[in-house]
């Protein structure tokens, strides 16, 4: 029930205490929520657990501090989060074009904010996604690790990552 509450509020002031709730289901609804206050999503991209760190990532409302902050997250699907977020900086885009995990590389150049210059470092050794797998975003969402997430990959990935 107090998730529910927490992701349906419009109220910002009560977002502080569903924040710090021990439920981390309660912590993600606030965060996932769109009206949540910046300093609650500042705070809550330190959270303990992943999944609401992952919901702090992929809300439109987090600030560019906190951005950057899960940008260097271990969680793999907390940076896939931030590279998909189409408010984040091309500052922190470009720190997410040199991720180890090559999935990531592929949705930062599809993120509107990505500079000409990381756009052009990424598809300098591309090739194209076979049309085949273009047709089908479940089969491509299997490829990756977010099953089903927007943002599934189109046009170009680094040589040699998908196949």
């Amino acid at each position: 029930m107090q998730k529910e509450v927490a992701g349906n509020i419009h109220i910002p002031q009560a977002f502080a205490g569903f924040a710090v709730d021990d439920d981390a289901d309660v912590r993600r609804g606030v965060a996932e929520n769109k009206y949540v206050l910046l300093e609650v999503l500042a705070r809550l991209a330190g959270d303990e657990d992943g999944e609401v760190r992952q919901a702090v990532a992929g809300n439109k409302r987090t600030p560019p501090e906190a951005l950057a902050r899960l940008a260097g997250d271990r969680g793999v699907r907390i940076r896939w989060e931030v590279a998909k977020n189409e408010h984040t900086p091309p500052e922190i885009l470009k720190v997410l074009a040199n991720d180890p995990e090559r999935n990531i590389r592929v949705i930062v150049t599809n993120n509107k904010n990505a500079s000409p210059e990381v756009l052009a470092r990424l598809k300098g050794g591309t090739m194209t996604i076979p049309p085949k797998l273009l047709s089908n975003r479940k089969e491509i969402s299997t490829q990756f690790p977010c099953n089903g997430a927007e943002g599934v990959p189109r046009g170009t990935i680094p040589k040699g990552d998908l196949f």
